[in-house]
């Protein structure tokens, strides 16, 4: 006898948390990759923890911030170029045109 059927899951409504993590997957080539490898042994992490300690440094330094947004040529007077401040010690975007900010 063969039962077929779709299940459903049941989970329980959970409060959002402050530490969810979003899933990006990311490729980089083997040069990268190999210097993570090399640079997550002495650290005794692993790559992939110490790709996220690199992209969340970036994310939360207003130099990588100006950088990467001359690198890509944006503007200086675009309406969402980013203005990348810290304030009490955490890192706040807000556009030019705008007073809205992001974490």
């Amino acid at each position: 006898m063969e039962i077929k059927g779709v299940g459903m899951k049941i989970t329980k409504d959970q409060p959002p948390s402050s530490d969810k993590k979003e899933r990006i997957q990311s490729y980089v080539d083997s040069d990268t990759y190999n210097k993570l490898a090399l640079l997550s042994s002495p650290c005794k992490t692993t790559v992939h923890k110490l790709a996220y300690d690199f992209l969340k440094y970036a994310v939360n330094h207003p130099d990588f911030v100006l950088w990467i947004q001359d690198k890509y040529k944006v503007p200086k007077d675009h309406p969402f170029r980013l203005v990348a401040s810290k304030v009490n010690g955490e890192m706040m975007y807000t556009t030019i045109n705008s007073h809205t900010s992001r974490t």
